[in-house]
Order: structure tokens, then sequence, then C-alpha cells
């Protein structure tokens, strides 16, 4: 069995592509203006409910959007790609009003439902514990917005390095399934699940703004971490905290982590089954050998399952409508259930797979070019085939891969879309639900499965491909943040050096921080970063593995 990784072990390669990783992160966090995050202000206004009642569970339709908050989205453009923010007046930076100038961050009876209600209240927890720190109260409002993102990228940075680790669980052992004269590079293939995570222009804007679904990405990567131990056998306490406290937490995040109950109980399923086997002894002896990592395991589903069964005793559904039935027709009008499956079926797919690469937007203007949008779900869905075909002869491989990578995705796509189609069904207006950002936090997962599918590739070429992968990553990035500075920021007819100096210029005046801090984080650090890291995943002859 291959132990688990050390951070001791970890491949300077990684250590650099997490530090780019970060590094993109704090320039997206000033390149998208604050409150353009998915429903960022209502985040927001949540955070600052549970700063103000840390006790309080809201129900359904309960809270509305905050004072100040509706008087900025009076203010700013609701579309920055029609109403771009070098026509907007705003005010300079030291002039800018706090949260508590603007109204204060109270309900505002008369302002629309705040649907966050619908969501467990960890993540939020978190920003409001940044909310009530000193000082932060008297902050201008978009200093404050960006302190909480900042909290965010804190929460994600480990996100490349939880990829690298489950993807060295799931690729087979040294000199497993491996032809004399045809192993593949392990080591450079695990750095390249690392580096999958930098290749979503939108992944990396979600985990730079005031969202739970940053809480949701890391503790569904730890949780497909420890799954990826558990299934090549790993039945130890370790693996069993990895997996208890990220399912605990991820259920306490938001509705999507109840798809990963039914995987734990798959892979301890297989575990047991399989040590039961080999130890030649009944599935019960080899339950009672583990009943201290099976009782951590069930003591976070427990846990993690209080606000569910809260929700199901008082409103009779795991997974309530935050403004409730009433705000439902306020918002829809009347069900005319006009909605028919074979529209759905049309445009709810299509939604979904080009938002994934290509929502940059709120939620799809300006989009990316259709190699991005398009080229990156077909590289990883053929990698994703080919893993889940090759033969193995390592326990639990074939498995890892379907249960770490695809069987998450496949869930979560049935929930989200059978959640979507009902609404749908009830109001053919439009098609809600369809983003590609609610399969990010199985990214990981995802990531690792990917590399798996590599294996078959020549040693060669997997030495070269966490390069080749890092450089294509920061090409989309870049092609991403270059579109924004022109479609956003000053928009012109091209992405020509005179257009995106005056789009850095207005993002300078936009940004919450001083120029000099603006241009150091989203120029300056990135593309120190990318320079290192590429050098850093350049061919080696020990990679970790």
């Amino acid at each position: 069995m291959v132990r688990p990784p050390s951070a001791s072990r970890m491949p300077r390669a990684v250590v650099l592509v997490t530090g780019l990783w970060v590094a993109l992160l704090l320039g997206a966090s000033l390149l998208w203006p604050p409150l353009t995050g998915y429903d960022e202000a209502m985040h927001v206004g949540m955070s600052a409910a549970y700063a103000s009642s840390p006790t309080h569970l809201w129900d359904p339709g309960e809270l509305t959007e905050t004072t100040a908050l509706r008087a900025l989205r009076q203010r700013l453009p609701a579309d920055p790609a029609s109403t771009p923010y070098d026509a907007l007046p705003l005010p300079a930076r030291g002039d800018r009003p706090s949260f508590a100038a603007l109204g204060g961050l109270t309900p505002d009876l008369t302002g629309a439902a705040n649907q966050m209600v619908q969501h467990p209240p960890l993540a939020y927890l978190g920003y409001a514990a940044l909310l009530r720190a000193p000082g932060v109260s008297g902050l201008a409002w978009d200093q404050q917005v960006w302190l909480l993102r900042l909290l965010s990228v804190l929460v994600a940075a480990p996100v490349p390095a939880l990829a690298w680790a489950t993807a060295r669980r799931l690729l087979p052992a040294p000199g497993i399934d491996a032809r004399p004269g045809r192993r593949p590079d392990l080591g450079a293939l695990a750095i390249a699940a690392a580096v999958v995570p930098l290749t979503l222009p939108n992944l990396v804007r979600v985990c730079a703004s005031v969202s739970n679904d940053v809480l949701l990405v890391l503790t569904t990567s730890v949780l497909l971490l420890g799954l990826a131990r558990v299934v090549t056998g790993d039945l130890g306490r370790h693996a069993a905290l990895l997996v208890g406290g990220g399912l605990a937490a991820a259920l306490w995040t938001k509705g999507l982590a109840l798809v990963l109950p039914p995987l734990v109980v798959v892979a301890y399923g297989w575990a047991l089954r399989t040590h039961a086997r080999s130890q030649v002894v009944s599935l019960g002896v080899a339950a009672r050998r583990h009943r201290a990592s099976l009782v951590t395991v069930l003591v976070g589903g427990v846990v993690g399952g209080l606000w569910w069964l809260r929700n199901v005793v008082l409103f009779h559904q795991v997974q309530v409508t935050g403004v409730g039935e009433a705000g439902l027709l306020a918002l829809y009008g009347a069900p005319d259930g006009a909605g028919r499956p074979v529209d759905f079926i049309r445009g709810w797919p299509y939604l979904v797979a080009v938002r994934m690469w290509g929502g940059v937007g709120l939620p799809d203007t300006p989009v990316p070019s259709p190699l991005v949008v398009w080229g990156w779900p077909v590289l990883l869905v053929a990698a994703l085939l080919v893993a889940v075909a090759l033969p193995s002869r390592r326990p639990g491989a074939r498995l890892g891969v379907t249960l770490v990578a695809w069987a998450p995705v496949l869930l979560t796509l049935l929930v989200v879309g059978s959640g979507s189609w009902s609404t749908y069904h009830r109001w053919s207006s439009s098609i809600s639900g369809a983003q590609g950002r609610y399969l990010y936090p199985l990214v990981v997962g995802l990531a690792a499965g990917a590399v798996a599918g590599a294996t078959r590739l020549r040693p060669r070429a997997t030495r070269v491909l966490p390069g080749v992968l890092l450089v294509a990553a920061l090409a989309t990035q870049t092609s991403t943040w270059a579109m924004l500075l022109t479609s956003w920021f000053a928009p012109g007819r091209a992405t020509s050096p005179p257009d995106l100096v005056a789009g850095f210029q207005v993002l300078g005046q936009v940004s919450p921080v001083p120029l000099a801090v603006t241009v150091c984080l989203v120029l300056v650090l990135p593309v120190a970063a990318a320079l290192a890291g590429v050098a850093g995943t350049l061919p080696q002859r020990d990679n970790g593995v």
C-alpha cells in the first residue's frame, strides 16, 4: 500500500503551483469588482445577519437584503458588460462610505428576500467573525467586502495540494500496470492534477469572492482525499478524520454536500469487504477491528445531518427555498405548468457545460473563446473515460476513479437538474440552476481521475504534461483577464495594448485598495508566480512519488 503523502514530501513544483493559485486568487479578488461574485451581495448580507445574531437560524422568507446593500445595488451596474465602469461615476477611494453610512447591514423590510437562508450557517459564521473584528465596521464598504474575500482566498489556498495528494492515492503504485520501458512518470502526473484547478477561470473567481461555495470546495476536497485513501486500503483514523470531518463541515455549508454520504457508505463498504477477504475474516470482524474509524465517520455524518433533519422537522422537506412559496410567486408569477421536457433537455445541459469554463460574467457576458469553453471539458471527459476503462491490478484503483471523480459529478447533476426541472416545469419562463460552478467542489476528484487516465501516455509525455498543462492554464487565465479589462472596465474593439492599459486604469480607480497594491496583486505577483511555476514544472528526475 502506498503511504499517504506528507507535507515534507510535497514536491517543490506543487508548492510553486499552489503559490501561483494563491496569486491568481489575490488578483481575482480585485479584478472582479466588489459584489460582482455570484449572489455576493446576499452572501455578505447573510454574513452580516450572523454577525449580529450568531445563534439565530433564519427561516425561509424571514430575512431581507440589507439597507446598505440595497442602496449599493441601485448605484452599481447590474451588468458591467452593458454599463462598464468607465461610464459610471464612482466616488474617489477615500470618499467611499462604509456600510454603516449607507444605512447599515440591517435588514430592509421593503427589500428583496435573501434566499441564502436556505443554506447552513458554517461559512457565514466565519465571515461574520471577520465583520465583528475591531476596526472593520469603520472601513469603506468595498474594503470590507475585500477583507471577506481575503478570507475566501485563505480557505481555498490548499486546493491544488489536495488535488496532488488525491491523485497520488488513485494513481497506480510504482511498478504496477507498467510495461518495461513504458513506465509513466507518476510523480509528474500527480503534479499535473495540482494544475487542473488553475484551468478554470471561473473557479478562481468563485474562490476569490464572498460565497459559501469556497468552504464547500475545501471541505469536499478534504473528504474526497479521505475517500481516495479509504478505497486504496487505508482504514485508519487519519483517513476517517478526513472523511468524517470533511463530511460534517460540508453538510453544514451547502445542500450540494448531500450527494456525499452515499459515496462514503460505498467506499467503506468496499474497503471493509476487501480487508475481510484479505484477512479471511467475516465482515463483522473487519468492522470491529476498525470500530474507531467507523465511529468517527458516523459521528461526522450525524453532526452534518442535523441541519437537514431540522429542515425536515420544521418545513417537511430536506432542501427549502430561501424565499419561501410567497417569494417564488412574487419572483416568477403564477405557475403556468407549460415547461416542456424537450425544451429543458435542450437548454439545461448546454448551459451547465458552457458555464463551467465559460461562466466569468453575470453569468454569461462576456464569454471566453470557444476553445476555452469547449476545449477543456472535452479533454477532461476523454481523460476520465480512459481512466475508468483502464485495467488495473491495484485493488480499488478503478473504483476510486469512479467513486471520487465520476459518481459525485453524476449525483450532483442529478440533484441540481431535478431541482431545475421542478422550477422550469412550474414556470417555463427561464431555466434556473444551470450553473457549471456547482461542480467546482468536485474539482479535486476530477483532477485526480483525469490524470489517472494519462497513465497510458508515453513516459516523456507524462513528464512534460504538468508544464504543458500549466502553460495552457495560464493562457486561459490571461485571455479571460484581458477580456474582462476590455469589457467591464474600458471596452475596446480588441484586447490591444492601449485597450488593456485603459482597462487597467479604470480598474485602479474602481479597486478598493491603492493603485500600487492593485498593480502588485493583479499584475506583478501573478506574473512572477507564473514564471516560477512554469520553471518548477519542467521535467525533473524525482517528482515526489
